[in-house]
């Protein structure tokens, strides 16, 4: 069974709870949560360890990816189970180990959203180009590979370790001045005006343009990996 409640644990736990009792003792919940632990969700559950969590990254007939977490009390094989079934749905499970706030898809995006708030609000780049810059500059590359195969290829023939030798020192230098704006009041603003100069059409357009263009992203993705192989 697919759960897919606000992000509320009052009402998954009412809901979940009245609902237990009809499931068949086999039947898993998956609890499309976005960051929410599987542990909480399923705290008031009579047997919690039926309770996983498989979010589908947004918009879900679009992305091709299920994050796919277990409670702490999730037998492994009930997990394998779920594995191939999303598998089988065509998705791409990103298997967790253990559980943590806001998962793994979100934690990376809320990362690099974090830096992209922090270069605007300190003046330093106007919100348009830190929208390019991943865009333009990031995504082509991450669309066939992750930023840590693009530093394992920046090294060159000695790959991750000669990287890590020579620009790590570097790397760290950033890691240490990387920024931790606040959503407040001020910063909200700011993201509001810059995100309606970035691209002022209506929600309804972009998403629909979006709708339209990540397929065809994925499907010449596709057609790159074929060839390759």
């Amino acid at each position: 069974m697919q759960e897919c409640l606000p992000e509320r644990l009052d009402l998954k736990h009412e809901v979940l709870a009245a609902i237990e009792p009809l499931l068949p003792d086999g039947v898993m919940i998956a609890s499309s949560s976005s960051g929410l632990l599987p542990d909480d969700i399923g705290a008031r559950l009579t047997h919690p360890g039926r309770l996983v969590i498989a979010h589908p990254n947004n918009p879900p007939w679009i992305m091709p990816t299920v994050e796919l977490c277990p409670s702490r009390t999730t037998a492994p094989e009930r997990l394998e189970e779920l594995a191939a079934f999303y598998t089988a749905l065509g998705k791409s499970v990103i298997r967790m180990n253990k559980p943590i706030v806001g998962h793994v898809v979100n934690r990376l995006q809320a990362a690099l959203w974090r830096e992209a708030i922090h270069l605007a609000a300190e003046g330093v780049v106007s919100l348009s180009d830190t929208e390019r810059a991943i865009s333009e500059g990031l995504a082509p590359r991450w669309g066939l590979y992750g930023p840590s195969t693009i530093f394992h290829l920046a090294g060159g023939a000695g790959g991750m370790e000669r990287f890590l030798q020579v620009l790590g020192p570097a790397f760290q230098s950033y890691f240490d001045d990387l920024g931790t704006p606040v959503l407040d009041h001020a910063t909200a603003e700011l993201l509001v005006r810059e995100m309606l100069q970035h691209d002022a059409r209506p929600v309804a357009e972009i998403a629909a343009e979006r709708n339209r263009k990540v397929p065809r992203a994925f499907a010449e993705i596709a057609r790159i990996r074929a060839n390759e192989n």
